[in-house]
């Protein structure tokens, strides 16, 4: 029995009609149909297979195809990372070597002042004992000249001579009186008592090494604070933020030319339309602050109350004036000058008057390309510079570099009260920290606690926050921080 292919149905079609033959035969052919549909259907589920095994083979090898790719991208992340981790393991040793070397630099300083300590408590047993010895001489001295006037006057005493005898008497008056005195005085002989300093020793007892752990502080987000006032223009483009002696915090919104004002729990209190491209800002003595108008060349002054600010006096720079920070009764302002735009720092009294230009070291070379974010530090004996060339100049009071940190892309940073500063980097998207001796302590605030492009930051000592302005956001991101 032939089966026509010429139908123009599916095999299962067939296969249909194989399985039900014309009852009018007479011939049993149930055994041939069953191998023609046995063996068609096999060959059809064969295909099916195949075409299946086919279609999973190309998926799998697109799959595959798609992993190559993937894992070429992570074995160049995995590289990079692998070399970061290396050079982090050399900083660390590199690290270990300089800590080690501070603290035998910090005993041989305690040792030092241990001495000085010694020599001056000896001088001042040496002064006491001094001081006991020649009033006990003086007395003893006094008490033989006492004596020698009483012998004198029992050898000239004649009894029976009545003015002698009223003389005498009035004489060996004076002298019991006399004898009374220095047995009294010396009965009041001081001693020499010398005690140790309990507090040096409880304090010692009390460390366990001469140096400590510092570990990067713990940061947790508190709130996102919106700053936005509905007359505002424009995205708010916040370049700078400070902390007032009154709590409120202040800010510079460039994009709408604005100085902002929150009050101490951050919510919207004020503003000041200041026109001239309001970039930096720093507080100076109480109830005044200080702002870069970069478009003007100027340093505006603002004074502020509770119920508002004002615009004050205001100088010229004569040149782009950037960010601005304040330390003991003088302005340091980061500039660029007009002609060739190279960075420097300037330095005003509250006059205005310019006091001196901070350009190049010792050696002449200069220090900066262009300056950016300055602070203090919390003992007020520092500044902190960031600078375009991925670094962080730290200047003393004195206006000489001492040294500098390198970090790609350091923008804003603000100091701690342990000494310590953060630094926001736009492009890692995070918030560093680094110790007092400028070592690098740990990443404190990340992309993953939603910043992104960090511009700013500020510490609230009021609240112990820290503060985070975004480029371009309307929102202001605090974060508690506490300190290990």
């Amino acid at each position: 029995m032939e089966v026509d292919d010429t139908t123009g149905g599916s095999a299962d079609d067939h296969c249909e009609e194989i399985i039900a033959p014309s009852i009018d035969h007479k011939i049993d052919h149930s055994d041939d149909v069953s191998h023609v549909k046995t063996d068609s259907c096999l060959l059809e589920n064969t295909k099916k297979s195949h075409s299946q095994e086919m279609a999973g083979e190309r998926k799998n090898n697109k799959e595959f195809e798609a992993f190559k790719e993937d894992f070429k991208t992570w074995r160049k992340k995995y590289k990079v990372t692998k070399t970061n981790i290396e050079e982090e393991i050399k900083n660390v040793a590199v690290a270990k070597i300089h800590v080690i070397k501070d603290i035998k630099r910090y005993k041989k300083e305690i040792v030092l002042r241990l001495d000085e300590l010694e020599k001056q408590s000896v001088e001042l047993v040496n002064e006491r004992c001094q001081k006991i010895s020649d009033e006990m001489k003086a007395l003893v001295d006094k008490i033989d000249q006492i004596i020698i006037k009483i012998d004198n006057s029992l050898t000239h005493f004649k009894p029976d001579d009545e003015e002698n005898t009223s003389m005498g008497k009035k004489q060996i008056k004076y002298m019991r009186e006399e004898l009374s005195n220095i047995l009294s005085n010396v009965q009041k002989f001081e001693g020499v008592s010398i005690c140790f300093d309990k507090d040096i020793k409880l304090y010692m007892d009390r460390l366990t090494g001469l140096a400590k752990i510092n570990l990067p502080s713990q940061t947790k987000l508190a709130n996102e604070v919106d700053i936005r006032f509905e007359s505002d223009a424009e995205t708010c483009g916040v370049s700078d933020i400070c902390t007032l002696s009154d709590g409120t915090v202040v800010m510079t919104d460039l994009s709408n030319d604005r100085v902002k004002r929150l009050d101490e729990s951050y919510g919207k209190k004020e503003y000041l339309q200041l026109d001239g491209g309001p970039l930096g800002i720093c507080a100076t003595k109480s109830g005044q602050m200080a702002v870069t108008l970069r478009d003007r060349k100027a340093v505006q002054f603002l004074t502020y109350t509770p119920s508002g600010m004002t615009l004050a006096k205001s100088f010229k720079t004569d040149c782009s004036c950037n960010y601005i920070g304040y330390m003991d009764g003088a302005l340091f302002v980061t500039c660029e000058r007009e002609d060739n735009g190279q960075g420097h720092v300037r330095t005003y009294d509250m006059s205005g008057k310019l006091l001196r230009v901070i350009e190049t070291d010792n050696t002449g070379n200069r220090l900066f390309t262009t300056p950016l974010h300055i602070t203090v530090n919390s003992d007020k004996t520092k500044l902190y510079i960031t600078d375009m060339d991925n670094k962080i100049l730290i200047i003393d009071k004195n206006a000489t570099k001492t040294r500098h940190i390198t970090l790609d892309n350091a923008f804003g940073l603000t100091a701690l009260p342990n000494d310590n500063i953060l630094v926001s980097s736009i492009e890692a998207h995070n918030v560093c920290q680094f110790d007092s001796r400028d070592r690098f302590v740990g990443t404190v605030i990340k992309k993953d606690n939603g910043i992104v492009n960090p511009v700013c930051l500020a510490y609230n000592r009021f609240r112990s926050h820290v503060i985070v302005s975004l480029d371009d956001a309307d929102t202001l991101m605090v974060f508690e921080v506490s300190f290990t």
